[in-house]
């Protein structure tokens, strides 16, 4: 009997750092995925915070703007079309 309890002292001095990895295996991957998805939602909600500051810093509305052609300048190169206008379209369209 007495050999029996000496084989388990033994036995359980020589555990090593692969023992302790083994027996606690479970832990270590839990505490492996909390730490990535604390990393992460942690970087998705600064990313989140910065696109609606940046969102809310700029105007995202539609509008008119009119100036006047007294205080615009005139184009320095106009394109014409190759096909010009039919001059009967445009007259019967201008009686209208």
């Amino acid at each position: 009997m007495e050999t029996r309890s000496l084989r388990a002292k033994n036995a359980s001095a020589k555990t090593g750092p692969k023992d302790f990895v083994k027996r606690h295996l479970v832990g270590i991957k839990r505490v492996q995925y909390t730490v990535i998805i604390v990393l992460c939602s942690g970087f998705l909600t600064v990313q989140c915070v910065e696109c609606i500051n940046k969102f809310l810093a700029k105007r995202t509305a539609t509008g008119d703007y009119y100036v006047h052609t007294s205080r615009t300048s005139f184009p320095v190169l106009t394109i014409c079309p190759t096909h010009p206008y039919r001059l009967d379209v445009l007259q019967v369209c201008m009686t209208k």
